[in-house]
């Protein structure tokens, strides 16, 4: 018979064979949460973001983060190309290529409902959108634009306005504001505007929700990122692991530098050994000299001068552990949080800017599937069925729509500059050499398309040849003197 090895309800609560797994005095503050995602992450959605909102105005460290990626990730706007059969040299492809660019380049421009943001510029918005409110919402309409015409348009729309609740229902579910059926697919978006509530959801137990507006969920782009459950349905602020810590360092910098300016203000302290002499005030004859009141000390006071510092020396290596423990709860280095590289070197420095290069490459591929390509594939169907195109119609559109999706479409990030040029041009040119990379890949790693670029060589090394020049010794340009030297013989 084996030995009894049930543990007695004092001993479980210390007792663990995972770590993790114990309760003790020191982690009673652990929120055991096993549910889904939304049963925990609804009722603190909405303070989230709301005091992420605040830090990103009012933190210079938060927000400068959030510029860093997006000025890498987009920056200007991605650069586009369509590229349809781009292996044959068809014309009719190449002019049906460039007339989609053309004519997406005027789109990007009218887009917008308003007509007072770029497409590029909504673009920045909606991934900076997405970091601080961990979500952002698109409507896209069809809109008369007069006499006729119609147009598909973006219309922006804040979280903030999601007919709120949660309820189960039959097929389904209905949480904050979006609509899933039984598969947990989005089928619509609920909004509400305080007044006329029309639309009524009924749950199981009775349960009732209203709002205002529903969005079908194929008129719209819910731009998010999961993290890392399956069963979450709606976004959360990117800045949920760093809010407190953020708030907290921001206020004990603010009291250091207010303290300090307080002592500042401070010349000298009197010290004296009876205050009780401060109450005969007849006692404390003051002069005038040179203009100032001065007041004469006693045989026993002193005075000492306030030393304004109040930090110590370790005050500096405080705040580059903060700013590291806040670059971490961003995913980003410490170089990139606090544009500080004195401490590392090269090596160090660009092992940084790599890792932080991964993060943005990541970002570009999440922003171009769920963002950017699903609206210019809504736009290319819509003017396709137009008929706006003269090389593309709609019968057309719909035989390639895959292809397109799969392949066509390209997107290049901001083009990225070398901190050593020389190094790492030679590291480029040994890793052609063996044959371990591509210049497909060593252009887009730029923000550029090798074919363009081969193009634009072999369009300048024609124009240099035709005008006595050669290029060659790493692209440097020399006179050919060869004729010059036959006519001297």
């Amino acid at each position: 018979m084996g030995k009894d090895l049930t543990l007695s309800h004092e001993a479980s609560q210390s007792a663990s064979f995972y770590e993790g797994g114990r309760f003790t005095l020191a982690n009673r503050d652990f929120i055991n949460a096993a549910s889904p995602f939304e049963d925990v992450a609804f009722s603190e959605r909405d303070t989230l973001r709301a005091r992420a909102r605040w830090l990103h105005e009012n933190n210079p460290i938060i927000s400068n983060i959030d510029r860093t990626i997006v000025a890498n990730v987009i920056g200007g706007g991605l650069k586009f190309q369509f590229k349809l059969g781009s292996e044959t040299t068809d014309d009719s492809v190449e002019r049906l290529n460039s007339e989609i660019e053309l004519a997406w380049e005027v789109a990007k421009d009218e887009l917008d409902i308003t007509g007072s943001v770029h497409f590029d510029e909504l673009c920045k918005i909606a991934l900076k959108n997405r970091f601080m409110d961990g979500e952002c919402l698109f409507y896209l309409p069809i809109v008369d634009v007069g006499f006729g015409g119609k147009e598909l348009k973006i219309q922006p729309i804040e979280v903030d306005r999601f007919a709120l609740g949660y309820v189960e229902m039959t097929n389904g579910g209905f949480y904050d504001g979006i609509e899933i059926d039984k598969f947990g697919k989005n089928v619509a978006y609920h909004i509400s505007d305080g007044a006329f509530e029309k639309i009524k959801i009924a749950g199981k137990n009775n349960k009732k929700i209203s709002s205002s507006v529903k969005i079908p969920a194929r008129d719209a782009i819910y731009y998010f990122k999961k993290d890392n459950r399956f069963s979450q349905i709606r976004g959360v602020s990117e800045y949920k692991q760093t809010i407190i810590d953020l708030k907290n360092f921001a206020a004990f910098m603010r009291s250091t530098i207010e303290g300090a300016r307080s002592r500042a203000n401070i010349a000298y302290v009197l010290k004296r050994q009876n205050p009780e002499m401060l109450r005969n005030l007849s006692e404390k004859p003051i002069e005038v000299i040179n203009g100032i009141f001065v007041q004469n000390l006693r045989p026993t006071d002193t005075l000492e001068v306030l030393d304004p510092k109040i930090a110590d020396d370790n005050f500096g290596v405080f705040v580059e552990a903060v700013l590291r423990l806040i670059a971490s709860g961003r995913g980003v280095s410490y170089e990139l949080a606090s544009r500080d590289f004195s401490r590392v070197n090269y090596s160090g420095g660009r092992m940084s800017l790599l890792q932080d290069y991964k993060l943005f490459d990541d970002d570009l591929l999440h922003f171009s599937r769920n963002f950017y390509r699903p609206i210019f594939m809504r736009w290319l169907e819509f003017e396709a069925l137009k008929g706006s195109f003269k090389y593309l119609s709609y019968q057309k559109f719909l035989e390639l729509k895959n292809q397109i999706k799969a392949s066509a479409i390209l997107l290049y990030p901001p083009r990225r500059e070398w901190v050593d040029p020389l190094k790492e041009s030679k590291a480029i040119a040994t890793e052609l050499e063996y044959n371990t990379t591509t210049l497909s890949e060593i252009y887009a790693r730029r923000g550029l398309d090798w074919r363009e670029g081969l193009k634009q060589i072999a369009i300048e090394k024609d124009f240099a040849e035709s005008l006595g020049l050669s290029r060659f010794n790493n692209a440097k340009l020399i006179v050919n003197t060869n004729d010059k030297e036959d006519d001297n013989e």
